[in-house]
């Protein structure tokens, strides 16, 4: 972990975090991580938790009594085929820790003949995603998405830029 002065950004009401920020430049710190991914060629089920380690954060070697809490993550979504070129993909992807609400983030997708797609995504009420993907064969997966932040407070135009490459190593269970 390594924080940036440079490029901070806080919600409103982020005392816990900005605490954090101000006290620690840098940490080494080991994470363990559970996920579980159901899925058929219509619909998706995922959950994930992490942080099961429950890291206590240090600053020059002494305890400062920052502990990492479990983050759970659940994921649903359903494809509605169109005709036979076309499906439309609807998803809910939520975010729950005992600190914090359960943020919510709201998609939809539009896949073309299970090969490419293009989709929007509203992200915790406070950016607007812009999503694509591509299908290079059955093994490996590109995905692109911008982030256009929407909130007021300083994060009008704060935008990021995502590239993912999805390799499957392992015969899939269900033939697309």
């Amino acid at each position: 972990l390594r924080l940036n002065d440079g490029l901070w950004v806080f919600e409103d009401n982020d005392q816990p975090f900005e605490d954090f920020v101000a006290a620690y430049g840098s940490e080494t710190l080991l994470d363990v991580g559970f996920g579980l991914w159901l899925y058929s060629n219509k619909f998706f089920l995922g959950y994930s938790l992490e942080q099961l380690s429950r890291n206590t954060a240090t600053q020059s070697g002494e305890s400062a009594g920052y502990e990492f809490t479990p983050h759970h993550f659940f994921s649903f979504g359903y494809g509605f085929q169109l005709n036979h070129y076309f499906k439309i993909v609807p998803s809910v992807m939520g975010r729950y820790s005992p600190l914090s609400p359960i943020n919510m983030d709201y998609s939809v997708r539009l896949e073309y003949q299970n090969r490419i797609w293009v989709g929007l995504s509203l992200r915790k009420s406070n950016a607007l995603v812009g999503l694509f993907g591509l299908y290079i064969n059955s093994n490996i997966k590109f995905n692109y998405s911008f982030d256009h932040g929407l909130a007021s407070g300083g994060r009008d135009g704060l935008n990021a830029h995502e590239f993912s490459l999805k390799f499957n190593m392992l015969q899939n269970l269900y033939d697309r």
